[in-house]
């Protein structure tokens, strides 16, 4: 019998967001989803560190304390952007020159994670799928996840 390997999530910006503001329209679905994966391998990209711990974030002190003690986790892994930002850059300033359709720098860096053959990622975790839709067509070992 193979041992078993457990599955690696990768971690989208608005999940953050919808963990901890009760306002948010994801809110009820974040919560569902990370109690079923909370105690899995999760992979935390640099950008999305920079994007969600932003004035308003740090503002709201309860959620610092929380998502620090998250980040310390042992099964908690964060992705250093430099093997990937300059081409993120790249793609990201050419996607907002094309009309419909812009990506965040953040977003540009994720994509070429999910891209990456020697990075482990099962499923990508986000509430803004068509952003890595064409990303993932291409890699088909990856799949979203949501509730």
């Amino acid at each position: 019998m193979a041992p078993f390997i457990p599955k690696t999530f990768l971690i989208d910006t608005g999940f953050w967001y919808a963990i901890y503001d009760k306002a948010d329209q994801y809110h009820e679905q974040a919560i569902a989803m990370f109690s079923k994966i909370e105690n899995s391998p999760l992979i935390v990209p640099w950008p999305t560190l920079y994007e969600v711990l932003n004035t308003s974030f740090l503002s709201e002190k309860p959620w610092i304390e929380r998502f620090e003690r998250f980040l310390q986790k042992p099964t908690v892994t964060k992705i250093d952007d430099s093997n990937y930002k300059e081409q993120a850059l790249i793609y990201s300033m050419a996607k907002s020159k094309e009309k419909d359709w812009n990506i965040s720098l953040g977003d540009g860096v994720i994509r070429q994670m999910l891209a990456d053959e020697n990075l482990k990622i099962d499923y990508l975790v986000t509430f803004n799928y068509k952003d890595f839709n064409d990303v993932l067509k291409r890699k088909s070992t990856i799949e979203y996840y949501y509730p």
